[in-house]
């Protein structure tokens, strides 16, 4: 008897002869076509079951991605809120100082009371408040230039050493006045890669500069650089870059490098580059993932949580390749310097 519907041929349902070699009766042959209607009946609804249940499931996670994309929006909403406080509040602060310093230059100097020793103290005052604006602008510029693809990248021959090493000068008095130990290793033995120096001297600039923002006084950076094997034949270089700071909360691993997201209330920003839990615009990691992945490598965090009392710190794990795919090199001189460490 076959058993399905319309012309689909499910299966059939065959008996052998009788052992007593009687012929099936209409009767029994009824029998067995009622069987298959009603098999074909079952074969239906556990089709449509299974059906369901995958329906179900795949209803359940669009609506799982739904909430999580919704609870998204919602902080990056607030954090477009939270940008305006912290951006005027970042701009204010230097133009403040550049104002209040240029009234007392001018109202010192119309009664002639400033000695050469006030006027390079108020002026050097001015300078670095508006290399302040200008980082900060700087900043707003390469972060709309992400939006675009707009940040052109000259690819040269270069050493992580080095790198390395140029990004951590600027922060080597702010190591020294909190007492932050930052040691680099492994880096002597890489091969040099093909990169666009100046930018990958920006991306470690910002990512050294937030673990030294958050490690409380005497805590320690570690950096750690290898050659790891590769599946394509490629050779790529691995990054990381350890702290003993506060962590961050998982929840975040991921929005730390959106535009303008910072941790905390923006109400108790303070103005600080390497001050501990200081805060700026909420530019710097954004930048530093645009970089890396302009390179064709990519970024990512691990870190168990936040908290202030157990410091279970962050690691920052970097991968880049010696020689990104499709770009054109410009040769250049190396003159590398190999430190072994850098101490704070």
């Amino acid at each position: 008897m076959p058993v399905g519907s319309g012309d689909e041929l499910e299966s059939i349902i065959a008996v052998g002869p009788k052992l007593s070699a009687v012929p099936y009766q209409p009767g029994e042959l009824e029998l067995m076509q009622i069987l298959a209607d009603q098999t074909v009946v079952a074969l239906q609804n556990a089709r449509l079951y299974s059906e369901l249940n995958i329906q179900n499931e795949q209803i359940r996670h669009l609506n799982t991605d739904l909430t999580e994309q919704n609870e998204r929006l919602e902080i990056m909403d607030r954090v477009k809120s939270d940008f305006i406080t912290i951006a005027s509040h970042e701009l204010r602060t230097p133009l403040t100082q550049v104002k209040g310093y240029s009234d007392i230059l001018a109202a010192m100097n119309d009664e002639n009371a400033l000695t050469r020793e006030q006027t390079r103290e108020i002026i050097g005052h001015i300078n670095r408040a508006t290399l302040q604006l200008e980082s900060l602008i700087t900043a707003m510029l390469d972060a709309s230039q992400l939006d675009v693809d707009g940040m052109q990248l000259t690819f040269v021959k270069a050493r992580i050493d080095t790198i390395l090493r140029l990004a951590g000068e600027p922060l080597a008095q702010a190591l020294r006045e909190r007492r932050i130990q930052m040691m680099v290793e492994g880096v002597n033995d890489l091969p040099a890669i093909y990169a666009d120096f100046k930018r990958l001297v920006q991306a470690f600039t910002n990512l050294l500069g937030n673990a030294v923002k958050y490690t409380p006084d005497n805590g320690r950076i570690h950096v750690t650089a290898a050659l790891i094997p590769s599946v394509d034949r490629e050779e790529y270089i691995e990054i990381v870059i350890s702290d003993s700071g506060i962590g961050i909360d998982p929840q975040y691993h991921e929005l730390i490098f959106e535009k303008f997201f910072r941790v905390g209330d923006p109400q108790l920003h303070s103005t600080g580059s390497t001050k501990f839990k200081g805060a700026g615009p909420g530019l710097g990691l954004p930048i530093a993932k645009g970089v890396i992945e302009a390179h064709g490598g990519r970024i990512w965090v691990e870190s168990e949580g936040e908290d202030e009392s157990r410091l279970p710190g962050s690691r920052f794990h970097i991968i880049l390749p010696v020689k990104p795919p499709g770009i054109e090199i410009r040769e250049a001189s190396d003159t590398a310097v190999r430190p072994a460490y850098l101490v704070g």
